[in-house]
């Protein structure tokens, strides 16, 4: 990668950054989803997750999964359900148990788990 500027530029650039970011002006992003919705793109990435397994097991394909398990943890674990509305609740108590048990799966499957202990590399989550 080769540099963009040179150091006083990127600090002016970053300084720039820093300000707009204080006043409230970057960063700015809306979504319109709301849980519920949110919560059934993660099943249905959970059911495509579980299509994994059926593949030969290999070292890239346990990164894969492992990485894509680790994302839809954290992105369920974004939001929480208004008190009120036991179904956001049950959606995503079932969508964290989901995941949970294929990571389960994942490090307990012995021809997962040989592949992912071939290489130096192990992921630690």
């Amino acid at each position: 990668m080769e540099p963009v500027g040179t150091f006083q530029e990127l600090c002016k650039s970053l300084r720039y950054i820093v300000k707009l970011e204080s006043e409230g002006k970057a960063f700015q992003f809306s979504y319109s989803r709301d849980l519920v919705q949110k919560l059934e793109i993660c099943k249905d990435k959970l059911k495509e997750v579980e299509t994994f397994f059926n593949d030969p097991p290999s070292f890239s394909g346990y990164r894969k999964i492992r990485s894509k398990l680790a994302h839809l943890i954290n992105r369920v674990g974004l939001k929480k359900p208004e008190e009120d509305k036991q179904e956001q609740l049950d959606l995503k108590s079932e969508a964290l148990t989901k995941t949970s048990a294929l990571l389960t799966r994942l490090d307990t499957d012995k021809t997962y788990f040989s592949v992912s202990t071939r290489s130096h590399y192990r992921p630690k989550f």
